[in-house]
């Protein structure tokens, strides 16, 4: 007879995956099953005009995103890597984190965005929407729970100001 997992389980199973899939190994990733899906289901494409141009100009978007937070980052002195927010020596707010908590994941989902339009595939589309729920809930929110640990009143205040995404 199966038991079923008890909340704290679950929780401890949770935790045990947050944060531990590199978000650039994972942008890759679904790029490559974005890819994948539109070579499987040619029949899920659209006609956009000038694919490529169009694709190209929003992955480059994203690409110019995370080039200007990670910039903000060394300026700063502080980690870029995303697996061990504990690491982080102080809150970055300025910049492109005056708009955005999360401009490298927000760059990494316009990239996804762009192959996906330069793939003209609505199977692929629907990889972008994942990709942010899994970045959201896997990678996001642990960042912030040990960054509020960590920084306390002032990361708070930084929270009720600048929006996660957008």
């Amino acid at each position: 007879m199966p038991i079923a997992p008890s909340a704290d389980m679950i929780g401890a199973m949770a935790s045990s995956l947050d944060t531990r899939i590199p978000p650039l190994l994972l942008t890759l990733l679904v790029g490559m099953l974005m890819a994948t899906c539109a070579w499987a289901f040619p029949s899920a494409g659209f006609h956009l005009p000038a694919r490529w141009w169009i694709g190209m100009a929003v992955g480059l978007a994203g690409a110019g995103v995370m080039v200007a937070a990670a910039l903000r980052f060394r300026r700063q002195g502080t980690t870029l890597d995303p697996r061990d927010p504990g690491k982080s020596q102080l809150i970055v707010s300025d910049g492109v984190f005056a708009f955005t908590r999360n401009p490298m994941y927000l760059g990494m989902a316009l990239i996804l965005l762009g192959w996906a339009l330069a793939l003209s595939s609505v199977v692929a589309l629907v990889w972008v929407p994942l990709f942010v729920l899994y970045i959201d809930r896997w990678q996001i929110q642990p960042e912030e729970r040990m960054l509020s640990e960590r920084f306390g009143q002032p990361y708070l205040d930084y929270l009720s100001r600048v929006r996660r995404w957008l």
